[in-house]
């Protein structure tokens, strides 16, 4: 009968199996909660600047050339450029044939949770680049990049 014996390789990857469940759970538990009462209580009304992608859609309706169905798509917006909205407001217009206002809700959440991935990640990079500096053997996994991301507001 194989037995594992009780070495430091084989703690390491006991308590690592758990910290990554604690990670996860720790994520998704406010994902869940935001999740919920967003489905409570979003309802497909315009607030402040969603105004302007209805009246986008109208322009683009109206320009016949390309070059003036790019320059409405890149327009200028108060301070700022708002090229993912207008892509995302006609994406959802032309696949569910009327402008919906929670699906914009929901593709901006779920772009927050691609945020989550990103700092997972940088955060899991600069945890090697730490590892590495101290002349150890740096792994860059999903585990390393999930278990900072719960720290991550404890330092903010």
């Amino acid at each position: 009968m194989v037995t594992l014996h009780d070495t430091r390789q084989s703690r390491q990857t006991r308590s690592g199996r758990l910290d990554l469940w604690v990670a996860i759970v720790l994520l998704l538990i406010p994902v869940f909660v935001f999740w919920y009462v967003w489905t409570s209580y979003a309802v497909n009304i315009p607030k402040w600047d969603d105004h302007v992608l209805k009246a986008f859609l109208y322009n683009l309706d109206k320009e016949s050339s390309v070059t003036g169905k790019i320059y409405e798509l890149f327009r200028q917006h108060n301070e700022h450029r708002i090229v993912y909205d207008r892509i995302i407001t006609w994406l959802d217009f032309h696949l569910f044939g009327k402008f919906s206002y929670r699906h914009l809700m929901v593709v901006g959440n779920l772009s927050l949770l691609g945020l989550i991935a990103i700092f997972g990640l940088v955060l899991g990079q600069s945890a090697t680049m730490q590892v590495r500096d101290q002349n150890r053997h740096p792994s860059l996994t999903l585990a390393n990049c999930l278990l900072y991301l719960p720290r991550l507001r404890f330092y903010y």
